[in-house]
């Protein structure tokens, strides 16, 4: 199984690729930045609609030509300022880079399990603690796709929608590795992840 995972460096991506290389998977790990940085290595620019599409094209070459999987974590950071003191061009970037930057990147992730008949796509959504008016904007509008998909049952691809309300850092990285292990039954809901240990497991 190949699998891609981004944000690279964040700690649930990386807990989550050390658990599944420990299985035998194929990961491969997709910074945020523009491609071609000098950090190398796959890249995605939430702020072009362009690279969605190239690191996709990227990773399947790596995964040598496939890619049963991505798992997307979205964790908008918190507010630099108060809402009246923001500029209105770092209101317009926080739109494009969480939310038509995610959306766009979510369709091209399904229309190449579409086009190849399956796939699995994880995404986690995580609010900062305090985060402020535009961070809050962002989770939103992250939940909201991520219900969105989960209700649609829209195609031949598995969507597994997280919000991530555990406040801890790399739990979430864990749960997702669990989740893709054993995939729940859809209920066409997000599941919530407390970090918790329930009567019926970690939620």
């Amino acid at each position: 199984m190949t699998t891609l995972v981004l944000p690279a460096g964040s700690e649930d991506a990386d807990i989550l690729s050390a658990d599944l290389e420990a299985a035998g998977h194929t990961v491969i790990q997709a910074r945020r930045g523009r491609p071609g940085g000098p950090d190398g290595g796959p890249a995605w620019d939430p702020l072009s609609f362009v690279s969605a599409r190239s690191l996709l094209i990227e990773a399947e070459a790596s995964g040598n030509g496939r890619l049963d999987a991505v798992v997307v974590f979205a964790s908008p950071p918190p507010d630099q300022t108060g809402l009246a003191e923001t500029p209105a061009k770092d209101i317009e970037h926080s739109v494009l880079e969480w939310s038509a930057g995610h959306a766009q990147l979510v369709k091209e992730i399904l229309v190449r399990f579409r086009e190849r008949g399956a796939g699995t796509l994880v995404l986690v959504v995580r609010q900062a603690d305090q985060g402020g008016p535009l961070s809050a904007m962002a989770s939103g509008a992250l939940s909201g796709l991520a219900e969105s998909l989960a209700a649609s049952r829209g195609g031949p691809w598995r969507f597994l929608g997280v919000h991530d309300e555990s406040g801890q850092d790399g739990a979430a990285g864990h749960f997702v590795a669990k989740l893709l292990a054993d995939p729940p039954k859809d209920s066409g809901k997000v599941i919530r992840f407390t970090g918790r240990q329930g009567l019926f497991g970690q939620r």
